[in-house]
């Protein structure tokens, strides 16, 4: 399904049902005393109709609650809950297989003790930004706080439950007692703060647009839970009002889930595996069965539209696809651990998935920044998936080949669906790579403004990047996001007129054509078109083909056709870390030791160049986000011409190296015809000559031999 970009704000974003979530959570005097909830009589006598609510939905004819059963039919609520809990505190059967079902996607066990200890002085520390968690006038936690920054992200991380999963993990680490108290205290405060749970008659609306209660919310937190429980049925500071409280909005949870889960995209995978999760981890409650059913069919024909062909996720963002994965990574461990079968097309998508995860890999373990990723690093993820799904190949890219089997082939691969041409020339930490967007943008708020974007890396050094997300919501977003994050000014594209591209397609119709690509031994190519641009007056078309020199150089070849005179601008951001110098109309960084990339164009036009950083006015130019929140100036350099009506070509040399001084290349265009470009490059004694199409009337071509 493709979600609008002003939906998915609107959802995150509505003021009015928060406030009004908000009011009635503290309103509620009983919650209050929250503090003063030690046994399992105070939730009985506190909150009976939660607690009735909670053996309404159990089934009482479970082997091992005919006890349990008996006491609730006498009316003694008290004495059957404490038999529940004992129920499954002298089961160790559950703990040992119910507390395997997997993390929250991608998640580690190990944490840092240090923003544990922050907790304890109720601290939280989301995307290196730590800062107070805010109290209400109560006393109680505001788990609608979006932090120093009024970020919906900071209220994100506290709902999911982040922090107690941060003093869980701590505690495993340790046996310090303090950080399960911590959590004791803070779960407590969730629930009651929580409650009303919304019924059946609460607006959707509402529900959706409430950070407590949001599926996508529950889904993440559900993980956590199934740890806390199961986990600590031997802690002494985990309370037995804590624990019956969880199970009593382990119901709302699943009910709420089946209710308002998402219909598609990455959210519905998030929502339904929390459901399935649910199911497995508390099979005693009635529904279980229903809730995993759902969970599982939905899931399995949402799968083969979630993702392509070739195995790319429909939002063609790499941390978004590893999250989608790891989502359905939970909903396959949750089958196998309850023993209900999963399709062998589900389990082929998800080979597929992890495939495309580590083909894209940087060779210093990160995953590309496309759309609304990060330069995040993969190699974990990508060394779990290989030891589960037996593929030494993956082990081969995510150790730099010091482990594993080489992947056949070629190094470079294509993901047609997507449109990522993926150019390497090995797999070691010092390889050249580069990333080319030739497919649709992708569905929703994800989607960044930026077909034909270039990624490069080499010599261990990002070179040419996307700028990154920046931030969701707050001041940093308000200033980044929609003008610089996800418009074309933010990535390596062209701008017409200073306009850059719109949304366009968000999800290919089919593969792109074979005529458009090749990876051959000695070259990759491809190329792509794009003519949806801003307010754009009159008509504009911008065609770019890329062509890979295996373990080179790189040309890059524009054409911009125009009903009219324009003045065209071509970006190249270079990553913070680069020194940028301008060398005649040719950039380059210079510093010492490390890799660096020389940009050089190639034909007639006049261009104007300049390095910008840092840009505030007219527009912004020249950032870059390495953490969410945070930005800095980084250096781009901006190419400036003016264009005839008709059509007018021009190509780039892009060459990397190591160290201060480029080797010495010279470059020109030998033929310009409608159907493409004849480019020669004399380097290293040797002359390349590369024909580079732009229609399917010329072949991509390399011919190479010694300078005379």
């Amino acid at each position: 399904m493709n979600y609008s970009r002003a939906l998915i704000l609107a959802l995150s974003l509505l003021p009015i049902a928060v406030s009004v979530r908000a009011s009635l959570a503290g309103d509620d005097p009983r919650a209050d005393g929250y503090q003063e909830l030690y046994t399992v009589a105070d939730v009985c006598e506190i909150y009976p109709e939660q607690v009735e609510q909670l053996f309404e939905a159990l089934d009482l004819d479970t082997p091992g609650l005919e006890a349990v059963k008996a006491a609730y039919q006498s009316g003694d609520t008290v004495r059957a809950s404490e038999l529940l809990l004992a129920y499954y505190h002298d089961h160790p059967e559950h703990t040992a297989q119910r507390i395997e079902i997997p993390l929250i996607p991608n998640e580690t066990d190990i944490t840092d003790i240090t923003l544990a200890d922050l907790i304890l002085e109720d601290r939280m520390t989301s995307y290196e930004l730590t800062a107070p968690i805010a109290r209400r006038s109560n006393g109680r936690v505001d788990w609608y706080d979006g932090g120093p920054q009024d970020d919906k992200q900071w209220a994100a991380k506290l709902n999911r439950h982040i922090p107690l999963r941060t003093l869980y993990y701590a505690y495993r680490q340790t046996g310090n007692p303090a950080y399960i108290e911590k959590l004791d205290e803070l779960m407590r405060d969730w629930i009651v703060s929580s409650l009303p749970a919304y019924t059946a008659d609460t607006p959707q609306e509402t529900r959706l647009a409430d950070r407590m209660w949001r599926p996508m919310e529950m889904g993440i937190r559900i993980h956590g839970w199934g740890k806390f429980f199961y986990g600590l049925q031997d802690s002494g500071q985990f309370r037995p009002a804590t624990r019956l409280l969880m199970l009593c909005s382990i119901v709302d949870h699943g009910r709420g889930l089946r209710k308002d889960h998402s219909l598609g995209g990455n959210h519905a995978t998030l929502d339904l595996s929390g459901l399935a999760t649910c199911a497995v981890l508390w099979p005693e409650l009635s529904e279980s069965d229903e809730w995993f059913t759902h969970a599982a069919d939905y899931l399995g024909k949402d799968a083969s539209e979630q993702f392509y062909p070739d195995g790319v996720h429909e939002e063609l963002t790499a941390g978004y696809h590893a999250y989608a994965a790891g989502n359905y990574e939970r909903l396959a461990n949750a089958a196998r651990s309850a023993g209900k079968p999963l399709s062998p097309e589900l389990q082929d998508t998800l080979q597929k998935a992890w495939n495309y995860y580590a083909l894209i890999m940087l060779p210093d373990g990160s995953q590309p920044a496309n759309n609304d990723s990060g330069l995040s690093d993969s190699r974990e993820i990508i060394l779990k998936y290989a030891a589960i799904y037996n593929r030494p190949d993956w082990l081969y890219i995510a150790t730099n080949g010091e482990q594993g089997e080489r992947p056949k082939g070629l190094p470079s691969r294509m993901f047609p669906w997507a449109g990522h041409l993926i150019m390497r020339d090995g797999w070691g930490k010092d390889a050249q790579w580069a990333m080319f967007d030739a497919g649709p943008a992708g569905p929703g708020f994800h989607a960044h403004y930026d077909r034909m974007h270039l990624s490069l890396m080499a010599y261990g050094r990002n070179l040419l990047v996307d700028t990154d997300k920046f931030a969701y919501q707050g001041e940093v977003a308000d200033k980044f996001r929609e003008p610089y994050a996800v418009h074309s000014r933010g990535h390596n594209v062209i701008l017409i007129d200073g306009k850059g591209q719109t949304h366009g397609p968000s999800k290919a119709e089919a593969p792109l054509p074979k005529d458009q690509y090749a990876i051959t031994e000695t070259f990759d190519y491809a190329r792509y078109a794009y003519d949806k641009f801003e307010e754009l007056t009159g008509q504009a078309e911008h065609e770019r083909a890329i062509f890979y020199v295996r373990g080179k150089f790189w040309i890059v070849v524009d054409r911009i056709t125009s009903s009219q005179p324009r003045q065209i601008e071509a970006l190249w951001h270079y990553h913070p870390d680069c020194t940028v110098v301008l060398d005649g109309e040719a950039v380059a960084s210079v510093d010492p030791g490390v890799g660096n990339l020389r940009i050089e164009p190639v034909g007639q036009l006049a261009w104007h160049p300049e390095i910008t950083k840092g840009q505030e006015e007219p527009t912004l130019q020249g950032w870059f986000s390495r953490i969410y929140g945070q930005y800095e100036p980084s250096p781009a350099a901006v190419y400036k011409a003016d264009i005839g009506q008709g059509a007018t070509d021009f190509a780039w040399l892009l060459l990397p190296y190591r160290g201060e001084k480029a080797p010495a290349a010279r470059v020109r265009i030998l033929s310009d015809t409608e159907a493409g470009l004849q480019v020669e490059v004399k380097l290293d004694d040797e002359r390349y000559v590369a024909d580079i199409p732009l229609t399917s009337a010329m072949q991509p071509a390399l011919s190479t031999k010694p300078q005379p």
